[in-house]
């Protein structure tokens, strides 16, 4: 009689067919899990960091530099006049004050020290008379151009620079136009002028800048009033208050 095999159960099989979607699962599970924890991670890591400010170049990096701006030239005038040789007590002149371009270059010597040049596009004085001779009204016109070389010390607070500076400075006469007097003739100028300003870099080359300039200056005038030879001497003495651009290079 033989014996009959009985084949034990395929157990195995079941296993296998299980096996595949079980590890499927887990690596699901896995990956939710990792994607959850990254995410949570860069959530505590705040946002990216914004890129860093260009640092502003000292001024011995970019020693010259060139400033454009609107200028403000008021005059403290006074005058003492004589005419035919006799003194006119009371007799004064006024000259309102004017608005033009104002252009200056520099370089600087150190990163603290500085020279520049000052002038402008030259202005029309209007020259009236004040006093005893007001009734006369404008008396002359006068066409000039001022400088001033400077020497200036510098303040390096980064983008913020404020400045002092003090040199000599001249008015030059261009044109003297006749209105009540005749044969009018201004002469030219020496003085001496001291400066406070400050730029304020927007760029390492390019910013704004403010500066008040305070000039003392003496002068001469001769004319005729009708028949009568007319002199004076003249204190000008104007503050130049400016404001515009500047640019580094």
């Amino acid at each position: 009689m033989s014996t009959l095999r009985r084949r034990p159960p395929v157990a195995r099989d079941r296993d296998e067919s299980f096996a595949p979607p079980f590890v499927a699962g887990l690596t699901l599970v896995a990956s939710l899990v990792a994607a959850q924890t990254a995410a949570q991670a860069a959530d505590l890591r705040g946002p990216d960091p914004l890129p860093p400010i260009a640092p502003v170049l000292a001024p011995d990096a970019t020693p010259f530099f060139v400033k454009l701006g609107v200028g403000a030239l008021i005059l403290s005038e006074k005058a003492s006049i004589t005419a035919a040789g006799a003194p006119l007590p009371g007799a004064n002149i006024k000259v309102k004050a004017q608005t033009t371009a104002i252009l200056e270059v520099g370089y600087n010597v150190t990163p603290a020290w500085a020279i520049s040049l000052t002038t402008g596009l030259p202005p029309v004085a209007k020259v009236d008379g004040a006093g005893l001779i007001q009734p006369y009204g404008r008396l002359a016109n006068v066409r000039y151009g001022p400088m001033a070389l400077t020497a200036q010390y510098h303040f390096d607070f980064g983008a913020f620079r404020p400045y002092v500076g003090a040199g000599p400075a001249m008015l030059l006469v261009l044109k003297n136009h006749d209105r009540a007097l005749s044969n009018f003739e201004m002469r030219n100028a020496v003085g001496f002028a001291g400066q406070v300003g400050a730029d304020f870099m927007i760029t390492d080359r390019f910013g704004v800048f403010v500066d008040a300039k305070k000039i003392y200056l003496r002068t001469s005038a001769v004319g005729n009033l009708g028949a009568a030879p007319v002199k004076g001497k003249v204190t000008l003495d104007p503050l130049v208050l400016t404001t515009g651009v500047v640019a580094r290079f």
